[in-house]
């Protein structure tokens, strides 16, 4: 919770937060009152990693990536967790993913929930650049 209050008054861009709730129930209301006390306003969203909210997040940071809008810096973990995760088609029509033994996925989900706590957002106007001829 500190790591992501200290976040948070460091941009001070920060609007919503989206946490895995799987497994943690209290932590958004822990962090809601914590931002609460520390006058901090951004709104705080859990969300139950299920196999369809899987997909649904998954989902939405694919479009963003194909739409070029997200920007960040070279991580090479980062890259590697988002380049080895693997999904299947279940009989079901949804889709389960999973990663390599061996292999993390937390950053692709940090990721992937910070992008998802995006949508419905109107992004600011970028920074104008510096052109050199």
């Amino acid at each position: 919770m500190g790591a992501i209050r200290i976040l948070c008054e460091k941009l001070n861009t920060v609007y919503k937060v989206c946490v895995d709730q799987t497994g943690a129930e209290f932590f958004v209301e822990d962090l809601t009152t914590l931002f609460k006390k520390e006058g901090i306003h951004v709104s705080v969203e859990g969300v139950m990693l299920t196999v369809p909210s899987k997909q649904e997040i998954l989902g939405y940071l694919r479009t963003i990536m194909q739409a070029r809008k997200l920007y960040y810096p070279f991580d090479e973990e980062l890259l590697n967790e988002i380049t080895v995760e693997r999904y299947e088609l279940m009989k079901s029509g949804q889709i389960q993913f999973s990663h390599p033994d061996g292999t993390h996925d937390d950053m692709l989900w940090a990721l992937a929930l910070a992008v998802y706590a995006t949508r419905g957002v109107k992004p600011p106007r970028p920074l104008p650049t510096t052109r050199t001829f």
